[in-house]
This record gives C-alpha cells, structure tokens and sequence, in this order.
C-alpha cells in the first residue's frame, strides 16, 4: 500500500492535546498493482523478473508457481516470494499452502527482525 500523508485542519478534543506536540492523519492507498520495494536480498536478474510474475499470479497461477517455490529454495530470506507463492496459491484455491507461507513468511520475517534488534551490527 503507498502511504500519503495530509495534513488537516481537524478539531482536536482538549484532552488530547499537549503542548507542543502535533497530531497526523494519513490515509492509505489500497491497490492490486505491484509495489516497488527494496528486495535487497534478490540479484538484479529476478528482481527484473518479479512484476511479470506478479501478472502471471492472475492469469496463470499455476504456471508461476512452479517457478516462485525454485526462487524461494534459492532465495529463502526474501519475503516478496513467499506473499507471490501464497497468492498464487490462493488464486488455484489452495488455502491450506497459502496460510502454510503466510505464517512461514512472519515468523521468518521475526526472526530476522528480533535478530536485527538484539544483536544490532554495529560496524
């Protein structure tokens, strides 16, 4: 979802307000485009290829399936491949393998973000 940020004049209740402290509402786009985001973990080659998978998601998801669960063998650590494998898996009707890589992705996702806080690199 791309995130935007407005900033209104809206009338705030007092008990809300503090001074010198500032109040932001956003809104949020919601969208089925592909998002651009940094897959830093991905080499240039399949970073170029995720938005024609993300087509194939749609109108042939069993054809994409096969490749995505070869990427994510070789690419474990990227999430963007487990939200494609688990839509495709979703659009063939296959609830119990896209729940299965929903839930693989977070706690990978965990891991490596409790592994970034407790042992911070400092270098």
């Amino acid at each position: 979802m791309k995130r935007t940020q407005h900033r209104k004049n809206i009338q705030v209740p007092a008990k809300l307000k503090k001074e010198g402290t500032e109040l932001y509402f956003s809104s949020y786009k919601i969208t089925d485009s592909p998002i651009k985001t940094n897959n830093g973990t991905l080499p240039r080659l399949v970073k170029n290829q995720l938005e024609d998978i993300f087509d194939l998601i749609k109108t042939d998801p069993k054809q994409v399936i096969e490749k995505l669960l070869v990427l994510k063998e070789a690419y474990p650590q990227a999430p963007v491949l487990y939200n494609y494998l688990s839509a495709a898996y979703g659009r063939i009707g296959n609830s119990k393998a896209m729940q299965e890589l929903v839930i693989e992705n977070y706690q990978k996702t965990l891991i490596t973000f409790l592994q970034r806080s407790i042992m911070p690199n400092y270098a």
